[in-house]
């Protein structure tokens, strides 16, 4: 798959937008695949981008063409929430699409 089929928009552009974003999608789904609880802040902090960047990511986590990735959030206070990858409770495997590949639950 290239790099136009997965991000899109009206200001997208693959020459100036395709790495970076590819690159920051990588590095957030490498963190929240840690079984950590991530904020915004700590993953904009890791990735060099800004918390809105990288919110924009978790949410193309949960396409699809993205991986279908389950976000787990939890409130820590006020407007301040964390977010993990969802692991099956049975055998630990990362959620795909609210299933597990390797036990089907």
């Amino acid at each position: 798959m290239t790099q136009q089929s997965y991000f899109d928009g009206r200001t997208f552009n693959v020459a100036d937008d395709g790495q970076r974003l590819t690159r920051q999608l990588d590095l957030v789904q490498r963190c929240l695949q840690d079984g950590q609880w991530w904020t915004l802040t700590a993953l904009a902090a890791v990735t060099g981008g800004s918390e809105a960047g990288v919110s924009a990511r978790i949410r193309d986590l949960k396409k699809p063409r993205f991986g279908g990735y389950v976000i787990e959030k939890e409130r820590v206070s006020g407007g301040l929430w964390r977010y993990r990858i969802a692991r099956c409770p049975y055998c630990g495997s990362i959620l795909i699409n609210r299933r597990c590949p390797r036990c089907d639950a």
